[in-house]
């Protein structure tokens, strides 16, 4: 029996004009398929189909793993069609090689329109290559794990133009050079793929390969191409490394003063954009409150994510900066606790994302005051999805800190919630509310602490 016996596919309409063929296929497996086919056959108008060499029957083959299969021999090219269809179906592949099927039904075309958004992408690549954001730590431990004993190696925050920065231990003068990390679990179609490599002129661009753990350390400047397909043997195997070879690497591009721009620590800590600042500023005065009352603040490993700073190293923050009110007459703060997933999707946080919501409140350049809201009061407000993200729910959060005038019974119902997460610091942090901050964060820390 052949893939085109096993499919149970029905054509309805079949007609046949010199080397023309023209069908209508109404139903696959039972379901109805999408769109239509009116189509006159030329060698390759269907995927997987080619014609005989007598040019009176046609084959259908698929490549699947990089082997090929023959699948049968048909006497026109709707049923060689339909058999390389049913092949592709029963191979159980991912969604984005269904765009091969000749014939697909109206849910799989649902599902591949959907599966075009970058959340569905997300999540796609999620599933098949494992947390990107895992991937990330892992390439800049081994970074640090390489260059460890030669280098020093400080890690950036968001919005800076690198990833992080090294200068040789031995040096002491304020000079460092930016590198930007890009990291890949092993290869795809033969190669070794790197995405978003352009426009890093002045930084290192450093590769690495965590399933062989290669480095290639390459300076930015002469990279043009927005992605990389590293593959043996190519134009890249100039900048190859070994584990042993990085070292030596990266003192060469020290002694480059041509490629790579030196500046001290605090131009390379600074963002870029206006809202990074922000966010730079507050996490700054944050950190100098926390850590006079022995809350100890640092920064995750990966960027991008919904995790901004750590808190004794175990809280995961999502961090929120606000310098303007919602409403100068109530004195609140709107949040909105969504992300940006692309194509103008923004779906919710998900539940295990982070521990803590912190929202500070910034008057020219002061903390005035911060709210620190646990995970399990956003989660039982409905402000946070459990699970996959979910779209089109409530997502915005009105805060009102004591200074406001909620003017309506729900206002003045969230004000008084909010109250005992709301920590005053125009003066500092206060003994009494010191305590009271450590014991919120002990019971914010998940039974299975993640820390990143």
């Amino acid at each position: 029996m052949n893939f085109w016996t096993q499919s149970r596919c029905r054509i309805t309409r079949l007609k046949t004009h010199g080397q023309k063929t023209i069908a209508q296929v109404t139903q696959v497996d039972g379901r109805s398929c999408y769109p239509s086919i009116e189509a006159s056959f030329r060698p390759g108008s269907y995927n997987g189909v080619s014609m005989s060499r007598d040019r009176r029957r046609w084959i259908a083959r698929i490549t699947l793993d990089g082997r090929q299969s023959w699948l049968g021999t048909f006497s026109n090219p709707i049923d060689a069609a339909l058999a390389y269809d049913a092949a592709l179906r029963t191979a159980n592949l991912d969604v984005p090689r269904w765009r091969y099927l000749n014939f697909p039904t109206p849910e799989e075309v649902n599902i591949m329109q959907a599966d075009s958004t970058s959340e569905h992408r997300r999540r796609s690549n999620l599933k098949l290559y494992g947390n990107n954001f895992s991937i990330e730590a892992a390439s800049k431990v081994a970074v640090e794990k390489t260059v460890g004993y030669h280098f020093e190696v400080r890690w950036l925050g968001e919005g800076t133009r690198a990833d992080g920065i090294f200068r040789p231990q031995q040096h002491t003068a304020d000079e460092w050079i930016g590198i930007q990390v890009k990291a890949t679990a092993g290869r795809r179609g033969g190669a070794h793929q790197f995405t978003g490599t352009k426009e890093y002129a002045g930084l290192m661009l450093v590769c690495v390969a965590l399933d062989c753990m290669q480095f290639w350390i390459i300076p930015g400047v002469c990279i043009c191409a927005r992605n990389l397909s590293i593959s043996a043997g190519g134009k890249w195997d100039a900048y190859r490394r070994c584990v042993a070879g990085v070292a030596d690497a990266l003192h060469l591009a020290w002694g480059d003063c041509a490629k790579f721009a030196r500046q001290p620590e605090a131009v390379w800590d600074m963002p870029v954009s206006e809202r990074h600042q922000i966010e730079y500023l507050a996490y700054k005065l944050s950190k100098i409150v926390l850590e006079g009352v022995g809350i100890f603040v640092s920064r995750p490993f990966t960027q991008m994510g919904a995790v901004d700073f750590l808190l004794n190293g175990k809280v995961r923050v999502q961090a929120k900066a606000r310098t303007r009110m919602s409403s100068t007459s109530v004195g609140n703060y709107n949040i909105i606790l969504r992300r940006t997933a692309g194509n103008g999707i923004y779906p919710r946080f998900s539940s295990d994302e982070f521990d803590a919501l912190i929202v500070q409140l910034i008057r020219g350049q002061r903390l005035v005051g911060i709210f620190v809201i646990p995970m399990f009061e956003l989660l039982q407000r409905g402000l946070v999805a459990p699970g996959i993200p979910r779209r089109g729910e409530q997502s915005s959060l009105m805060l009102y800190p004591p200074w406001s005038l909620p003017n309506t019974d729900k206002a003045r119902s969230a004000k008084a919630w909010q109250s005992k997460y709301f920590f005053q610091l125009d003066s500092g942090l206060e003994e009494g509310d010191a305590h009271r901050l450590q014991n919120l964060l002990v019971g914010a820390i998940p039974e299975t602490a993640n820390v990143l």
